[in-house]
């Protein structure tokens, strides 16, 4: 799991390893907004960054089970957000207000992930599902 989500400025120089199976997008970044979230991307186009990425460092990367998502965003706590609670923007950018640069909030949960709530909407391997019933009890998808 990424400290924080991937910037616009990762996914760039990740665009510019070779391509495992599709090209990547590159025209919706800003330069200016290099040390924000990569937002307006596709779930393949994320694969293929994971699969850039393993290839290039010879490390698997791969995008989180929902499960595991979950499990790192409470990070041990039993409330809905690891802060608390309820949402609340002194912790969260949310409500369509646009991206902000990540880590920004200076709150990261019990495992040091930063911007888990908030800022983007997060890609899984798998869909969301409201209860775990049939669930694989291996966090895989």
């Amino acid at each position: 799991m990424s400290q924080y989500p991937i910037t616009e400025a990762q996914w760039r120089v990740v665009s510019t390893f070779p391509k495992v199976n599709r090209d990547l997008r590159t025209e919706h970044l800003s330069p200016s907004k290099d040390d924000h979230p990569v937002n307006d991307v596709y779930w393949q186009d994320v694969v293929e960054f994971c699969d850039r990425l393993s290839q290039k460092t010879g490390r698997s990367y791969r995008l989180p089970s929902e499960a595991e998502w979950e499990y790192a965003c409470r990070a041990g706590t039993e409330t809905a957000y690891h802060f608390g609670p309820t949402i609340t923007k002194e912790y969260a950018n949310y409500e369509d207000n646009g991206t902000i640069p990540v880590g920004d909030y200076g709150v990261a949960n019990n495992f040091g992930l930063y911007d888990m709530h908030g800022n983007i909407w997060k890609w899984c391997q798998d869909e969301w599902h409201d209860n775990y019933e049939g669930a694989p009890s291996d966090g895989s998808a």
